[in-house]
């Protein structure tokens, strides 16, 4: 997740758990139910967990626990331009792509709090600052900003590949480009699939699923579709994990292993005329 979702998140828990205590204390002393002590406990712990997070952020940069909590929020707030050497940069030119496969030229500027890297690339002007989320920020020379944008919108300046397999085992996946490729059907699964993942940090209301076994990894291969810009420095999501299994495409919304009880899969249907075209792709490759 990102790093102000993150801030703010521990901020939010922090006072609810506070308010727990402050609530449990006063029921323990009004009503004197001894199950409140319970309670309490687990509020105390939750209260402590953000707390030993900034002492560990205090400890890992060298800085007092107030340095911490400043320079862990302004890391969080991306700005939409920056000056460099008098030369404005702007982020925002490739939509909900990832950066990947950075190399820098070694240069770097210091901007307030934050460090900007020269991005080595032969198409674009760009600087690299690790805020924002896990991958950090990409800004663009504002003069190239334009093109830049309508590069990477444009799907002739992507490849196209599938991981076939667990793609946290190195041993166990084969990686294959897709050649002959819609790519406006390949966006529609990489929205489809953006919009009906299982996100723990919501109600995932409307998405509707469906139980069934877990299938044979050695019949029903984990899929992973995902594009990567040509130039090498972006790529999609690849979060997201497909399966054929009976004929339909399916995305994975999670594994049920219900506490050792059952072993179930959740799953989203993919549309059947967008699933069978993929199916036929994979059935080429396999």
């Amino acid at each position: 997740m990102g790093s102000l979702f993150f801030f703010i998140f521990l901020t939010v828990v922090f006072f609810l758990a506070l308010g727990g205590i402050i609530i449990n204390t006063i029921l323990m002393i009004v009503a004197k139910l001894t199950i409140f002590k319970v309670f309490l406990i687990i509020n105390v712990i939750v209260v402590l967990l953000p707390i030993a997070y900034i002492l560990f952020l205090s400890i890992a940069n060298r800085k007092n626990v107030f340095s911490a909590i400043i320079s862990y929020a302004l890391n969080s707030i991306v700005p939409n331009e920056v000056l460099i050497e008098g030369v404005p940069y702007r982020n925002g030119f490739y939509g909900d792509l990832w950066p990947v496969n950075i190399i820098y030229t070694g240069e770097s500027y210091k901007i307030g709090k934050n460090e900007f890297y020269r991005v080595k690339g032969e198409q674009f002007d760009l600087v690299h600052s690790n805020i924002g989320s896990s991958a950090g920020i990409l800004f663009c020379k504002k003069e190239q900003w334009e093109n830049a944008r309508t590069y990477y919108a444009n799907s002739e300046n992507f490849l196209y590949y599938c991981l076939v397999g667990n793609k946290h085992n190195y041993n166990n996946y084969v990686v294959t480009t897709l050649t002959d490729i819609d790519p406006s059907k390949f966006d529609d699964l990489l929205t489809f699939a953006n919009k009906n993942y299982y996100n723990p940090f919501s109600s995932n209301k409307g998405i509707k699923t469906r139980r069934l076994p877990i299938p044979d990894r050695n019949v029903s291969k984990e899929l992973t579709f995902y594009k990567e810009s040509r130039d090498g420095i972006f790529q999609s999501d690849r979060s997201h994990i497909f399966l054929i299994v009976d004929g339909k495409l399916l995305l994975v919304f999670q594994y049920d292993y219900g506490h050792g009880k059952y072993k179930e899969l959740v799953a989203v249907d993919v549309p059947d005329e967008l699933g069978q075209y993929f199916i036929e792709i994979i059935n080429k490759i396999l």
